[in-house]
């Protein structure tokens, strides 16, 4: 078992491709990707799910700073809105391996 680095992200935002499983989930799935992750992050529900439906790079934002804040991850509002709407598959993947990593860990 890996050690968690508790206010950093375990993950690059290109390391999704060392997991093929997550990297296809989020590629060909992406927006059950972005429900899964919503729910992880406590924002599940059909609201949420709709909003993924509607607005993919904003709900993908908001997941990765719910992330933030419950892992106590470094980091800004600024740069999750940017990764959301500029890369929104690679963060959708990011978020998700950071759950797996976490939960891994009985985080």
């Amino acid at each position: 078992m890996a050690e968690i680095v508790h206010n950093e992200f375990q993950n690059g935002l290109l390391s999704c491709f060392s997991d093929m499983s997550v990297c296809c989930k989020g590629y060909f799935c992406s927006l059950c990707m972005a429900c899964d992750n919503a729910e992880k992050a406590g924002k599940g529900g059909m609201a949420w799910c709709c909003l993924v439906m509607c607005c993919p790079a904003v709900a993908i934002a908001l997941t990765r700073k719910y992330t933030r804040e419950k892992y106590g991850i470094e980091g800004d509002d600024m740069m999750d809105w940017a990764l959301g709407c500029c890369c929104p598959i690679l963060t959708n993947c990011n978020t998700a391996m950071e759950y797996k990593a976490r939960e891994a860990a009985g985080y």
